[in-house]
């Protein structure tokens, strides 16, 4: 095949920076901070060819004073830019946002204040977000949203039957959160270049029917009428000085109690894993790690389903601790090596269709267990999960086949 026909990209993520003021327990960027010297600038985005997205990401991109003339780069190749960020600065968001309205921010929040927080590692995280968040609503600007699997689980709380709340967060992990955008966008590119718009709409639409089909099956497992949904709002008042230290005091014992939870020892876990071979010595290359010698171990139980490569397990294996770490994992472990060196077209959307539809980080699987009160609920939960998803991305390839 000529360079002439080689099929342009659709979509594009780039990341601008690997600084982040956030401590987030869902990734280890912030370990290893990017030298402003090193990242990407606007020069080296001149031969981008025209394409019909564009993600910023990081990191946060906000980090960086040259972002306007990133943006302003970038709107020469796509009418559409999305901005991935914490919100954490908040005049430098909105003032973007006042010199290209029709940006896209997305500004990612954990639940209520303190799992937000927590999870974040940075007090004061969830305010800053949330009030960035409300200001670009005031300001009228369209392309601004948020999501993610925790802070759904959590508001099931709300619901004052048993039954709606236990059913709720059984279906809540098929719906898509924002952390897997990275691994449709990729693939999606990689292998349907023409299709890749249709390829994410049709997972986002999946992941709902599943939820209708569990929902249809679990109605029989969860006998009782459902309870109508009312809120009564309480009247609002200036708080006193005992109160909010009380609720200060009982937010900052929370955080210490679950800071040293499952999600910070299953970061230690990977951690460990990536870091270590066999014989506890330091790996220079992660072929030789100890994650690597699980992902060997997992990689025949993926064989039915088209990618029985270490590596895709391993990148699996990761997107437990946060979903966007897939797309990071292959491109460490594949080197310079394309993608399509591990995937068939076919087999990329077996790996998609497990991807929407495997058990949810881990910072979920935690929020799941918090609200149920049951770790073993919880992980009955993420073990259904993974059967659900391959037994989907079985049929899924095995009837591609067949075409």
């Amino acid at each position: 095949m000529s360079a002439e026909n080689i099929p342009h990209p659709t979509d594009a993520s780039i990341i601008l920076t690997y600084r982040c003021p956030m401590k987030c327990k869902m990734c280890n960027i912030w370990f290893n901070p990017t030298n402003k010297s090193e990242e990407i600038k606007a020069s080296d985005l001149r031969t981008l060819p025209k394409l019909k997205f564009i993600n910023l990401t990081g990191g946060e991109p906000f980090v960086r004073e040259d972002l306007a003339e990133i943006v302003e780069e970038c709107y020469r190749h796509t009418d559409r830019i999305v901005i991935s960020t914490s919100g954490w600065f908040e005049d430098r968001v909105v003032a973007l946002a006042k010199k290209f309205p029709n940006i896209g921010i997305r500004i990612s929040i954990e639940g209520l204040s303190c799992k937000n927080d927590e999870l974040r590692g940075h007090a004061g995280g969830f305010d800053k977000g949330l009030r960035t968040l409300l200001t670009l609503k005031e300001m009228g600007l369209k392309d601004i949203g948020f999501g993610c699997t925790v802070p759904a689980v959590m508001a099931a709380r709300t619901l004052p039957s048993e039954r709606d709340r236990t059913m709720t967060i059984l279906l809540t992990p098929f719906m898509s959160c924002s952390a897997k955008i990275p691994i449709y966008a990729f693939f999606s590119a990689a292998f349907f270049p023409k299709y890749a718009a249709l390829v994410m709409i049709g997972l986002y639409v999946l992941g709902i029917l599943f939820g209708i089909l569990s929902a249809l099956v679990l109605k029989s497992a969860f006998r009782g009428r459902p309870v109508p949904f009312v809120m009564e709002l309480p009247n609002y008042r200036l708080p006193s000085v005992k109160s909010v230290a009380l609720l200060l005091w009982d937010k900052a014992k929370d955080f210490i109690e679950r800071a040293f939870t499952v999600i910070f020892l299953a970061t230690i876990v990977i951690w460990f894993l990536q870091s270590f071979d066999t014989r506890l010595d330091v790996v220079t290359s992660s072929e030789q790690s100890l994650l690597a010698m699980v992902g060997r171990w997992l990689a025949p139980i993926f064989a039915p389903l088209g990618f029985a490569d270490w590596r895709c397990a391993t990148a699996l294996i990761t997107g437990f601790i946060a979903k966007e770490s897939v797309v990071s994992t292959l491109q460490i472990l594949l080197g310079t090596a394309a993608v399509s060196t591990l995937f068939t077209a076919k087999a990329a959307l077996s790996f998609l269709v497990f991807t929407l539809l495997y058990t949810p980080c881990v910072a979920a699987i935690a929020a799941i267990r918090r609200e149920t009160g049951s770790a073993l609920r919880a992980a009955l939960i993420a073990l259904s999960q993974c059967c659900i998803a391959w037994l989907a991305a079985f049929a899924v390839y095995h009837l591609t086949l067949l075409l």
